[in-house]
């Protein structure tokens, strides 16, 4: 787990004699090395190399933060090369405090190319791959760096690499006439990109491309449609507000080469919910002795094990829901000891961790509960200012105050992200399937419950029919997700709200989950994790996105997926209800059965209360001087302070408001950020 980023310039040869040999500046790579410092504390490296094709001077330099995991050792560091037998290397590193010396790589016979990587996350099958080059005749310098087997498997597969490989990851590589861009199928590990035809600029974080742009006297601007649509939604899977950067598609691999950037494969983990091939049979409970949850228990156990390999102290996180409980369960089968984490809340509401040492107790782990940061303004303006996105999800806070206690046990935690996208866990799955049905009523009644309807709380049944019933109107499932739905986007944003298209065609179980899997789990969901613990320099790992999981989640049918299990007229639909079942096999029913209660912080209780730490931060920002700056649309003020009475209790309507003022906080936090960065 390591944070990466580089520089790919391109110069006609009749010009090289007036390039200076740095065509890359040393500073320029300082800049991207400190964006993404924090999450490598153990070793940097850099890379530079020149080298011609197509009849263009290529200047390409890596940069790359270290978090070592597996083989601690000076052979798994990073940017890696492996070079050609007879192939003269002129590329140069620098490794801890070294200067930049020759590459410290011997030729492998198998290899055809010099190629360089630098690489985020972690191959599970690292080993068996090893063993299949190894049997090709690649020549390994590690004892098992899971680095290795990429650069060796560039050499050998190119660019179907990815198809070898079960892991989550970012990498990219250098061969001498192109960039290869590549991210995991699940979007878990970041990787943003800014292209043009004489450059391509990659890293871990757009934190720091932002600064290098703007050392490189490249212009910032910002792209108005998608800026609306990360204040809508809090997040964009794909695009940023700045122009340009944006991000790597889950499953996707590119090549920069002459002057473009293409795209040369798509693997998404969405692929396995879409292929034709898969016979979506309904798995009896005796079919071959085989039934849905035996098949089940044993993807989920298999996935465990192999994301359980690590060279440094490994933990949990322990919610006390079913996702992550059972991840811990079967660490815990696995392993014989364990330690898991939860964070405390202070109200009762939002509080899970009485939950979580119920299923401590009963697995047998060594449980730590971490008690809520006391300033969390400062985490919030911390997180937001490293990341350089306007992101929108709150519970980026909490987990990075577990992952802070998790770091301090070792280098790698477990969790239970994406249980709810396998197995059908969100209520919104269910009321997807009604946003057509509801199309007329929604014409008639979205309107009066959306301005005349108490909403005091924003998990109420009278809320979430309200909100379906918006929905409904557009048949958008986007808007079940939305922090700012349409109305209340027109309300700050005026005639600019038109730019956010609602309509995604979502209308059932099935295509809800594939849009999930397409946008919010990785611009959300998997970003957030990603984000809040490598900031505390820790590796997560989500046994639930293993392939075989989603293989597995793929041939069942959603409706077998949803069952509760019973074989009378009275079976119902249950959230997760095929993996609730396995759960009660492992759980106490009391944990197994209880409702879904998310992970968040009390944003309400601070928000209002002006003397909190963040509250005091949400008045400052918004409420004084120019609260967004450097913005290419107007958000109106006033709404933003009528916001701020209405959830305060002030006036005529009380309503919550916690997330949109977040998603406010942020924008203001981000947007002065970029103000002084300029």
């Amino acid at each position: 787990m390591c944070g990466l980023a580089g520089i790919l310039l391109l110069s006609d040869p009749r010009e090289a004699r007036r390039t200076p040999r740095e065509a890359i500046p040393e500073e320029w790579l300082d800049i991207l090395d400190a964006s993404i410092a924090a999450r490598g504390p153990d070793g940097f490296g850099r890379y530079r190399r020149r080298a011609c094709a197509d009849g263009m001077i290529l200047d390409v330099a890596m940069v790359h933060r270290r978090l070592a995991i597996l083989d601690l050792s000076p052979a798994g560091s990073q940017p890696m090369l492996t070079r050609a037998p007879g192939v003269p290397d002129d590329g140069r590193f620098r490794v801890e405090t070294g200067a930049y010396g020759p590459s410290r790589q011997a030729p492998c016979p198998a290899c055809t190319r010099s190629t360089c990587v630098v690489f985020n996350g972690c191959i599970y099958n690292h080993r068996e791959i090893r063993a299949e080059l190894e049997r090709a005749g690649h020549a390994f310098v590690s004892d098992h760096a899971d680095t290795e087997v990429l650069t060796h498997g560039l050499a050998h597969w190119g660019d179907s690499l990815a198809e070898h490989l079960e892991g989550m990851y970012a990498l990219a590589a250098f061969d001498g006439s192109g960039l290869t861009l590549m991210r995991d199928p699940g979007g878990q590990k970041p990787l943003y990109v800014y292209a043009d035809r004489q450059m391509c600029v990659f890293a871990s974080l757009p934190a720091g491309m932002v600064r290098l742009l703007r050392a490189m006297g490249r212009p910032i601007t910002m792209d108005g449609d998608a800026l609306c649509e990360w204040i809508a939604l809090g997040y964009d899977a794909i695009r940023t507000p700045i122009a340009g950067i944006v991000q790597v598609a889950p499953g996707e691999t590119l090549r920069y080469e002459g002057g473009a950037l293409q795209r040369v494969a798509h693997r998404p983990l969405s692929g396995f919910f879409r292929r034709r091939h898969i016979r979506r049979e309904i798995l009896s409970f005796d079919r071959g002795g085989a039934s849905a949850l035996a098949l089940v228990d044993r993807a989920l156990s298999d996935a465990v094990a192999r994301h359980l390999e690590a060279d440094v102290p490994l933990s949990c996180f322990l919610s006390g829901g079913v996702d992550s409980s059972l991840i811990a369960s079967y660490a815990m089968e696995h392993t014989g000891s364990l330690r898991t984490l939860c964070v405390r809340m202070p109200e009762a509401a939002y509080d899970e961790s009485a939950h979580a040492r119920t299923v401590a107790d009963h697995i047998g782990s060594e449980h730590v509960e971490v008690e809520v940061a006391t300033d969390p303004g400062v985490d919030c303006l911390d997180l937001i200012e490293s990341l350089g996105l306007p992101f929108g999800d709150s519970s980026l806070l909490a987990t990075h105050w577990v992952s802070r206690a998790a770091r301090e046990i070792g280098g790698v935690a477990l969790s239970g992200d994406g249980g709810d996208e396998m197995f059908l866990g969100y209520e919104r799955y269910l009321a997807a399937d009604h946003l057509t049905a509801l199309w007329a009523l929604g014409l008639l009644g979205a309107p009066l419950a959306d301005w005349l309807l108490p909403r005091g709380d924003p998990r109420s049944r009278w809320d979430k029919a309200a909100r379906l019933l918006a929905a409904s109107r557009l048949r958008s499932y986007r808007m079940l997700l939305a922090i700012f739905p349409r109305e209340e986007l027109r309300r700050i944003l005026g005639g600019d709200a038109r730019r956010v298209h609602w309509r995604d065609g979502a209308n059932s179980v099935g295509k809800a989950r594939l849009y999930d899997l397409d946008h919010h789990l990785a611009g959300d969901m998997l970003r957030k994790v990603d984000h809040a613990s490598m900031q505390a320099a820790l590796e997560v790992r989500a046994p639930m996105l293993d392939s075989l999981v989603a293989q597995t989640c793929a041939r069942i049918p959603t409706d077998r997926m949803l069952s509760d299990g019973r074989t009378t007229i009275a079976s119902r639909r249950v959230r997760k209800g095929l993996l609730r079942r396995v759960a009660r096999r492992r759980l106490p029913a009391e944990v197994v059965d209880r409702p879904k209660q998310g992970f968040g912080v009390p944003l309400g209780a601070w928000f209002r209360d002006a003397g909190s730490p963040m509250g005091a931060l949400l008045r400052d920002l918004l409420l004084d001087g120019d609260p967004f700056p450097a913005l290419p649309l107007e958000v109106r003020r006033a709404s933003v302070a009528a916001m701020i009475d209405e959830h305060a209790g002030r006036g005529l309507r009380r309503r919550d408001h916690s997330q949109r003022l977040y998603g406010l906080l942020v924008l203001s936090i981000w947007s002065r950020w970029l103000r002084r960065t300029s």
